[in-house]
Protein backbone atom coordinates (compact mmCIF):
# COMPACT_ATOMS: atom_id res chain seq x y z
CA UNK A 1 0.00 0.00 0.00
CA UNK A 2 1.53 3.34 -1.03
CA UNK A 3 2.01 6.11 1.52
CA UNK A 4 0.09 9.38 1.22
CA UNK A 5 2.10 12.41 0.14
CA UNK A 6 1.67 14.49 3.30
CA UNK A 7 -0.70 15.29 6.16
CA UNK A 8 -3.21 17.03 3.86
CA UNK A 9 -4.50 13.57 2.95
CA UNK A 10 -5.95 10.83 5.12
CA UNK A 11 -3.96 7.62 5.20
CA UNK A 12 -0.58 6.34 6.28
CA UNK A 13 2.50 8.56 6.26
CA UNK A 14 5.90 7.12 5.43
CA UNK A 15 9.31 8.67 6.07
CA UNK A 16 10.67 11.24 3.65
CA UNK A 17 12.96 9.72 1.01
CA UNK A 18 15.94 11.74 -0.23
CA UNK A 19 16.89 10.60 -3.77
CA UNK A 20 20.58 10.27 -4.54
CA UNK A 21 21.62 9.96 -0.90
CA UNK A 22 22.81 6.76 0.82
CA UNK A 23 20.87 5.85 2.79
CA UNK A 24 17.89 7.51 1.07
CA UNK A 25 15.87 7.20 4.28
CA UNK A 26 16.80 6.59 7.92
CA UNK A 27 20.06 5.07 9.19
CA UNK A 28 22.37 2.56 7.52
CA UNK A 29 20.73 -0.87 7.34
CA UNK A 30 21.17 -4.26 5.70
CA UNK A 31 24.11 -4.40 3.26
CA UNK A 32 24.95 -0.72 3.79
CA UNK A 33 25.38 -1.31 7.56
CA UNK A 34 27.56 -4.37 6.94
CA UNK A 35 29.70 -2.42 4.46
CA UNK A 36 30.12 0.35 7.04
CA UNK A 37 31.23 -2.08 9.75
CA UNK A 38 33.49 -3.93 7.31
CA UNK A 39 35.42 -0.80 6.32
CA UNK A 40 35.76 0.34 9.93
CA UNK A 41 36.85 -3.03 11.28
CA UNK A 42 39.30 -3.67 8.42
CA UNK A 43 40.92 -0.32 9.11
CA UNK A 44 41.23 -0.90 12.86
CA UNK A 45 42.59 -4.48 12.62
CA UNK A 46 44.95 -3.86 9.71
CA UNK A 47 43.72 -7.08 8.09
CA UNK A 48 43.34 -7.42 4.34
CA UNK A 49 39.76 -6.22 3.56
CA UNK A 50 39.02 -9.55 1.83
CA UNK A 51 39.69 -11.29 5.16
CA UNK A 52 37.14 -9.21 7.12
CA UNK A 53 33.82 -10.83 6.34
CA UNK A 54 30.14 -10.55 7.26
CA UNK A 55 29.22 -13.57 9.34
CA UNK A 56 26.09 -14.56 7.39
CA UNK A 57 26.11 -14.31 3.61
CA UNK A 58 23.70 -15.64 1.00
CA UNK A 59 26.59 -17.29 -0.81
CA UNK A 60 29.33 -17.94 1.77
CA UNK A 61 32.86 -17.74 0.35
CA UNK A 62 35.38 -20.49 0.92
CA UNK A 63 36.79 -20.57 4.43
CA UNK A 64 40.41 -19.37 4.61
CA UNK A 65 43.07 -21.92 5.49
CA UNK A 66 43.83 -22.66 9.13
CA UNK A 67 47.13 -20.80 8.73
CA UNK A 68 45.42 -17.53 7.70
CA UNK A 69 44.39 -14.77 10.13
CA UNK A 70 40.90 -13.46 9.39
CA UNK A 71 37.79 -12.01 11.01
CA UNK A 72 34.02 -12.53 10.82
CA UNK A 73 31.41 -10.15 12.25
CA UNK A 74 27.63 -9.88 12.53
CA UNK A 75 25.00 -7.89 14.42
CA UNK A 76 23.29 -10.24 16.87
CA UNK A 77 20.95 -7.97 18.88
CA UNK A 78 19.39 -4.50 18.74
CA UNK A 79 17.81 -2.55 21.60
CA UNK A 80 15.78 0.64 21.10
CA UNK A 81 14.50 3.44 23.32
CA UNK A 82 11.07 2.80 24.89
CA UNK A 83 9.59 5.64 22.88
CA UNK A 84 11.08 7.94 20.23
CA UNK A 85 11.14 11.72 20.43
CA UNK A 86 8.90 13.43 17.86
CA UNK A 87 8.95 17.19 17.37
CA UNK A 88 7.59 19.51 14.71
CA UNK A 89 9.89 21.65 12.58
CA UNK A 90 8.10 24.68 11.13
CA UNK A 91 10.73 25.53 8.48
CA UNK A 92 9.16 25.85 5.03
CA UNK A 93 5.93 23.86 4.85
CA UNK A 94 6.90 22.05 8.05
CA UNK A 95 7.57 18.41 8.95
CA UNK A 96 7.74 16.13 11.97
CA UNK A 97 11.18 14.85 12.97
CA UNK A 98 11.44 11.53 14.80
CA UNK A 99 14.60 10.74 16.74
CA UNK A 100 15.52 7.54 18.55
CA UNK A 101 18.66 5.82 19.83
CA UNK A 102 19.56 2.20 19.13
CA UNK A 103 22.13 -0.04 20.78
CA UNK A 104 23.52 -2.89 18.69
CA UNK A 105 25.66 -5.87 19.72
CA UNK A 106 28.15 -6.97 17.06
CA UNK A 107 29.79 -10.36 17.52
CA UNK A 108 33.34 -10.36 16.16
CA UNK A 109 35.26 -13.63 15.73
CA UNK A 110 38.97 -13.89 14.97
CA UNK A 111 40.52 -16.95 13.36
CA UNK A 112 44.05 -18.06 12.55
CA UNK A 113 47.32 -18.66 14.39
CA UNK A 114 47.39 -15.05 15.68
CA UNK A 115 43.67 -14.71 16.46
CA UNK A 116 44.22 -13.42 20.01
CA UNK A 117 46.72 -10.83 18.80
CA UNK A 118 44.32 -9.43 16.21
CA UNK A 119 41.47 -9.50 18.71
CA UNK A 120 43.60 -7.46 21.13
CA UNK A 121 44.61 -4.97 18.41
CA UNK A 122 40.98 -4.60 17.40
CA UNK A 123 39.57 -4.23 20.90
CA UNK A 124 42.10 -1.58 21.97
CA UNK A 125 42.00 0.18 18.62
CA UNK A 126 38.28 0.86 19.08
CA UNK A 127 39.14 3.31 21.87
CA UNK A 128 41.55 5.41 19.79
CA UNK A 129 39.70 8.60 18.88
CA UNK A 130 41.16 8.87 15.38
CA UNK A 131 39.94 5.36 14.59
CA UNK A 132 36.37 6.35 15.41
CA UNK A 133 36.12 9.13 12.82
CA UNK A 134 34.02 6.86 10.58
CA UNK A 135 31.69 6.17 13.51
CA UNK A 136 31.17 9.85 14.29
CA UNK A 137 30.54 10.73 10.64
CA UNK A 138 27.59 8.30 10.67
CA UNK A 139 26.13 9.21 14.11
CA UNK A 140 27.50 6.02 15.70
CA UNK A 141 29.20 5.88 19.10
CA UNK A 142 31.10 3.16 20.93
CA UNK A 143 29.43 1.93 24.14
CA UNK A 144 32.01 -0.71 25.04
CA UNK A 145 33.38 -4.21 24.45
CA UNK A 146 33.20 -7.47 26.36
CA UNK A 147 36.10 -9.62 27.40
CA UNK A 148 37.11 -12.19 24.80
CA UNK A 149 36.05 -15.83 24.74
CA UNK A 150 38.10 -18.69 23.35
CA UNK A 151 35.80 -20.73 21.11
CA UNK A 152 37.90 -23.07 19.00
CA UNK A 153 36.01 -24.97 16.29
CA UNK A 154 36.47 -28.65 15.46
CA UNK A 155 36.60 -28.91 11.66
CA UNK A 156 37.57 -32.19 9.97
CA UNK A 157 39.16 -33.50 13.17
CA UNK A 158 41.28 -30.36 13.59
CA UNK A 159 40.81 -27.61 16.16
CA UNK A 160 40.68 -24.23 14.45
CA UNK A 161 41.61 -21.45 16.91
CA UNK A 162 38.98 -18.77 17.35
CA UNK A 163 38.47 -15.83 19.71
CA UNK A 164 35.15 -13.97 20.14
CA UNK A 165 34.51 -10.44 21.41
CA UNK A 166 31.23 -8.49 21.36
CA UNK A 167 31.25 -4.78 20.50
CA UNK A 168 28.27 -2.63 21.56
CA UNK A 169 27.59 0.58 19.65
CA UNK A 170 24.88 3.21 19.92
CA UNK A 171 23.54 5.10 16.94
CA UNK A 172 20.99 7.79 16.16
CA UNK A 173 17.93 6.85 14.13
CA UNK A 174 16.09 9.76 12.54
CA UNK A 175 13.11 9.86 10.20
CA UNK A 176 11.24 12.89 8.87
CA UNK A 177 7.53 12.83 8.05
CA UNK A 178 5.58 15.30 5.92
CA UNK A 179 3.32 16.60 8.68
CA UNK A 180 2.71 20.14 7.41
CA UNK A 181 2.30 23.33 9.41
CA UNK A 182 -1.24 23.98 10.61
CA UNK A 183 -2.22 27.31 9.02
CA UNK A 184 -5.75 27.66 10.40
CA UNK A 185 -8.28 25.68 12.42
CA UNK A 186 -11.97 26.32 13.13
CA UNK A 187 -13.29 24.29 16.06
CA UNK A 188 -16.66 24.10 17.80
CA UNK A 189 -15.61 23.16 21.33
CA UNK A 190 -18.03 21.60 23.78
CA UNK A 191 -16.65 20.28 27.06
CA UNK A 192 -18.07 19.19 30.39
CA UNK A 193 -16.04 17.53 33.12
CA UNK A 194 -17.52 14.46 34.88
CA UNK A 195 -19.83 15.60 37.70
CA UNK A 196 -19.68 19.21 36.50
CA UNK A 197 -22.97 21.05 35.81
CA UNK A 198 -21.36 23.87 33.89
CA UNK A 199 -20.83 23.41 30.18
CA UNK A 200 -18.08 25.03 28.13
CA UNK A 201 -19.30 25.99 24.68
CA UNK A 202 -16.96 27.92 22.43
CA UNK A 203 -16.26 28.37 18.75
CA UNK A 204 -12.53 28.82 18.10
CA UNK A 205 -10.92 30.22 14.98
CA UNK A 206 -7.13 30.31 15.12
CA UNK A 207 -7.10 33.12 12.56
CA UNK A 208 -8.73 35.42 15.16
CA UNK A 209 -6.68 36.91 17.95
CA UNK A 210 -9.43 37.72 20.49
CA UNK A 211 -9.19 36.18 23.95
CA UNK A 212 -12.30 35.34 25.97
CA UNK A 213 -11.98 34.72 29.71
CA UNK A 214 -14.12 32.04 31.31
CA UNK A 215 -16.67 32.99 33.98
CA UNK A 216 -15.55 30.68 36.76
CA UNK A 217 -18.06 32.12 39.18
CA UNK A 218 -21.11 31.11 37.17
CA UNK A 219 -23.61 28.86 38.84
CA UNK A 220 -24.77 25.33 37.98
CA UNK A 221 -26.36 24.87 34.59
CA UNK A 222 -24.69 27.95 33.10
CA UNK A 223 -22.77 27.55 29.88
CA UNK A 224 -19.31 29.09 30.13
CA UNK A 225 -18.22 30.68 26.90
CA UNK A 226 -16.60 33.35 24.88
CA UNK A 227 -17.96 36.43 23.13
CA UNK A 228 -17.32 39.44 25.34
CA UNK A 229 -16.77 37.32 28.42
CA UNK A 230 -20.44 36.79 29.28
CA UNK A 231 -22.06 33.43 29.91
CA UNK A 232 -23.69 31.99 26.80
CA UNK A 233 -26.99 30.22 26.50
CA UNK A 234 -27.06 26.53 25.72
CA UNK A 235 -25.81 26.01 22.15
CA UNK A 236 -25.20 29.75 21.58
CA UNK A 237 -22.05 30.62 19.61
CA UNK A 238 -20.02 33.82 19.97
CA UNK A 239 -19.49 34.34 16.23
CA UNK A 240 -23.11 34.33 15.07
Amino acid sequence: MPFVTDSRYAGFLGPVVTPGVVPSVGPLNDDAWEDFLHDTFAGITGLDPTLVRPRWQEEPPLRPDISVNWMAFGTTATRTDPYPVIFHVSTGDGYDAMQEMEELDVLCSFYGPNNEQYQSIFQRGLYVEQNLANFRANAVGLVGTTGFTRAAELVKDRWWPRTDVTVTVRREVRYNYNVLNLLRAQVDLNAQSPGEYRLLNRFIDTAKTETFPLLLGAGPGVVLGAGDGKALGMGEKPYE
